[in-house]
């Protein structure tokens, strides 16, 4: 695939890739570029660019030739030079998202929305998400999915499926629903098993019984058995057991873990495999930990000066050595790793990403973790004060428990 470039002005922001949020109302920051639009847009407006003139025009996820939405409207009006944001934020006071999330474009013309659509014939197309109740961050993906295409009937029959589907050579013998891999030599669909790679990872569900050619299979979509007994809403994944799914999540090292799904009933599921399987030893994390322990994405590297167990660190860009973060300044952030082993020196172990636990932690199970400006901490409060940054850096999964999965975006307190 050759490289994708965003073109335009990055009207606002200082340096180190930071863009910083918008201040005042019905104002931006980002990428911008100036076209003509027709009609006449308002502030925030999602546009399109019409095949046929060249222009820029209202979006709308009711039909293809009204998508997908490539930017929002700066300058109000129609006709020529007009602003447009490509990327970035934009702040409108009258504006009341739910922070957090997502944002689409809507079945209204030139309007966003939180509320996915889900209209057979509408179109999909994420397109942010909301920063705050009044502020927004723009990034739309380039392709908008008309909902006629993944739209799959749940009223379903005994022993039957709906969604996508295809025809192959199964062997051995296979039951209705059990789990199928490609054989990487014969090109035959085989049973899949978690136990090794060589069995993994798992694409399709057969829908005909039996072995030989011509078999029908579930790429993906619903399926119904009224023999099992699921959890909805639970996960299903490969199981150990060769052909078969589960919702015990394999914890054994060496194990592979391949999420293929979720229980709609306890007698439908809804089979959307993940392309790729996980070896547990490679990308297991587990929460039971002991005091003062982790576990993760590790590596080692030179700790100086000396750190605590779980003290923020960045890479300092003169001697490549581990320091201690802090979020008063541009040159003591991003923090990149968590510190394990204490003191100073070389071949410290270090968390990338992942849990930790210290008992003496009290953190707000579930509110997000950022970098402190205290040296070397981190805080559930996001600093606030003007030359200050803020990063995420994680949340805490219980009172002394953190998961750590550092952003490498930061934002500067203007």
């Amino acid at each position: 695939m050759g490289k994708r470039w965003l073109t335009g002005q990055l009207d606002t922001g200082t340096t180190g890739g930071e863009i910083e949020l918008p201040q005042s109302d019905l104002l931006t920051s980002g990428w911008h570029t100036r076209g003509t639009v027709t009609p006449a847009a308002t502030f925030g407006q999602a546009l399109k660019i019409d095949s046929a003139t060249g222009e820029y025009v209202l979006a709308d996820a009711d039909n293809s030739s009204t998508m997908p939405g490539i930017v929002l409207a700066v300058d109000t009006g129609s006709g020529a030079n007009k602003r447009l944001l490509l990327q970035g934020y934009m702040r409108d006071d009258s504006w009341t998202w739910t922070p957090g999330n997502s944002l689409y474009i809507s079945t209204t013309s030139g309007e966003l929305t939180q509320t996915k659509p889900a209209t057979l014939l509408d179109y999909t197309q994420p397109v942010g998400y909301a920063v705050s109740a009044t502020i927004i961050y723009f990034n739309p993906v380039p392709e908008a999915e008309v909902i006629e295409d993944t739209y799959f009937d749940i009223n379903l029959a005994d022993l039957t499926a709906s969604g996508l589907r295809s025809t192959a050579t199964i062997t051995p013998a296979v039951t209705f629903g059990q789990s199928l891999k490609i054989d990487s030599v014969t090109g035959e669909y085989v049973l899949t098993d978690a136990d090794t790679s060589s069995t993994m990872p798992c694409v399709a569900l057969a829908i005909d019984t039996g072995a030989g050619a011509d078999k029908e299979i579930l790429l993906q979509g619903y399926m119904r058995d009224d023999t099992w007994s699921w959890t909805p809403g639970d996960t299903l994944y490969v199981s150990t057991t060769a052909g078969e799914l589960t919702q015990t999540k394999p914890t054994d090292p060496g194990d592979y873990t391949q999420a293929v799904g979720y229980a709609v009933t306890s007698t439908i599921i809804n089979f959307e495999p993940i392309s790729e399987a996980l070896l547990l030893e490679d990308a297991y994390f587990d929460i039971g930990l002991d005091d003062l322990s982790a576990n993760g994405f590790r590596s080692r590297g030179t700790v100086t000066p000396a750190a605590t167990f779980g003290q923020a660190l960045k890479i300092d860009t003169t001697t490549g050595n581990y320091v201690l973060a802090d979020a008063s300044a541009i040159a003591t952030i991003p923090c990149v790793a968590l510190a394990i082993d204490t003191g100073a020196g070389a071949d410290k172990s270090l968390l990338k990403q992942g849990f930790m636990r210290n008992d003496a932690w009290s953190w707000t199970p579930g509110l997000p973790l950022y970098v402190s400006l205290s040296s070397g901490a981190l805080t559930q409060t996001a600093p606030s004060t003007t030359g200050e940054y803020v990063q995420a850096v994680g949340y805490a999964e219980t009172s002394t428990v953190i998961y750590f999965n550092p952003t490498m975006f930061w934002i500067k307190i203007a």
